[in-house]
């Protein structure tokens, strides 16, 4: 698709028109971007725009940016002819028009000036010192809706960050403000934390070396403010949590690093833990992965590149230490869960967007009655499991009561292998074995999907 720019900036100075008519053609129509100076930001009015006929009506578009680039923070887009104001949380914006195919009568007009800026300091430079963000809503009508964007970047490309909130206060309802934390650049390993009301919330890890800071406002209120820390973050850390992935820093790209990596795990009390390899590679022999439990004996060890068999620890807390040195390049995905009834059997896994899921005991089979519940949500998109490797016992099953693998409505117990694929936002996985019966063996893999 041609696509017709034009490159001199805009200095804003009191109030401006524009004015794009669309083309005869497939074509998109650039504003260059728009620069008041820099304790200013944008207003923009739009107060105009073509209706074409409902087949037409995905061609043509207006997309707005908060910042220089088409290819940004998306701030608005729209397909009809509503009256909107759109604000950028700095003094750059970027306005696309989008033609679309055929002809159509009319054009897209939009007023747009300068002011004050209510979102300074949007690029942040982290270190491994910690720094403070701490920003306040406002109480004005006039300045609302309200977004503004901070990008937290570390500068190298082997790090990953890590943001704790010290306060944060909003109203309740996420409807009138809220704010998140993104991973960026956004892929099916990307991270988000939203964050409504009062609530407190578990430090942020990045997976790379940058973080997206939003803060939506729709209200006027007079208590709205948030502060947070933001720091380069070693490869040590603490997991919390039902369940959630360990993975090296920069993944899903591999890194180098000579420090050694000390990960402590913790399930909700009364919990027993279990850790599965989605991902492992070491480089060599001598660098070693080692679980140790809340008895100081270790539990599993695994060094080179060989994916290791699930770790079932008889514990809700467990130590995973990393030895490493400069002389290769190491990458580990690992799945925890934490199960109340033995190690491996059910959990609860939220917003866990890649992973592995095997039956209690795998590569064994367990000889005892077990009924194992696994609960799979994911807040946006869907979560895709995929049974790859699911192995029915040699004896045939003449009872599906007795041993049994089901997800959601779909029930295996018989044949000799079985591969199955099915997503949804909300999955119940369930294992029964039944206590001198033969039990079925499977291996189910999670992906996140963002469509």
């Amino acid at each position: 698709m041609p696509l017709h720019s034009w490159y001199a900036d805009l200095l804003l100075n009191g109030v401006n028109k524009i004015t794009l008519r669309p083309l005869a053609l497939s074509a998109a129509r650039h504003m260059p971007p728009m620069r008041p100076t820099t304790d200013k930001s944008i207003s923009l009015d739009i107060k105009k725009f073509p209706a074409p006929m409902f087949y037409w009506k995905r061609y043509r578009r207006v997309v707005v940016y908060d910042g220089p680039e088409a290819d940004g923070h998306v701030i608005y887009k729209t397909t009809s002819s509503r009256r909107k104001v759109v604000k950028s949380s700095s003094n750059v914006m970027t306005v696309e028009f989008f033609a679309g195919y055929g002809r159509t009568t009319g054009s897209f007009e939009a007023y747009f000036k300068a002011k004050d800026d209510l979102c300074p300091h949007t690029y942040l430079n982290a270190t491994s010192s910690s720094q403070l963000l701490k920003f306040s809503g406002s109480n004005d009508t006039t300045d609302l809706p309200m977004q503004c964007v901070w990008t937290v970047d570390s500068g190298a490309d082997n790090s990953r960050m890590i943001i704790e909130f010290s306060s944060v206060s909003m109203v309740a309802s996420c409807d009138s403000e809220f704010l998140e934390v993104k991973d960026r650049p956004y892929d099916q390993y990307s991270q988000t934390t939203k964050i409504c009301g009062s609530e407190s919330s578990d430090p942020f890890y990045s997976r790379g070396r940058k973080i997206k800071v939003v803060y939506n406002q729709f209200e006027a209120s007079n208590v709205s403010s948030f502060a947070l820390q933001y720091r380069i973050a070693d490869c040590s850390r603490n997991y919390t949590g039902s369940a959630g992935s360990i993975t090296n820093l920069g993944f899903p790209d591999s890194f180098s690093i000579n420090d050694d990596c000390t990960l402590r795990v913790t399930s909700p009390e009364g919990t027993f833990l279990a850790f599965y390899f989605v991902q492992f590679d070491l480089g060599s022999n001598k660098q070693c992965l080692q679980i140790i439990d809340a008895s100081s004996n270790q539990v599993g060890k695994s060094c080179g590149k060989i994916i290791p068999s699930p770790v079932f620890v008889s514990s809700n807390t467990a130590t995973v230490k990393i030895q490493t040195d400069a002389a290769a390049s190491v990458r580990y995905d690992i799945l925890y869960v934490g199960s109340d009834t033995k190690p491996g059997c059910g959990g609860n896994l939220t917003d866990v967007y890649h992973g592995i899921l095997t039956n209690p005991e795998y590569p064994d089979v367990p000889d005892e009655t077990l009924d194992c519940v696994w609960k799979l949500s994911v807040t946006s998109g869907r979560l895709e499991v995929s049974l790859d490797s699911v192995l029915m016992p040699e004896k045939p099953i003449h009872d599906c009561s007795v041993s049994y693998l089901q997800v959601d409505s779909k029930k295996f117990c018989t044949g000799s292998h079985v591969k199955f694929s099915y997503s949804h936002k909300d999955i119940t996985v369930r294992y029964v074995s039944t206590s001198g019966s033969p039990a079925v063996k499977f291996s189910l893999k999670l992906t996140k999907l963002n469509h």
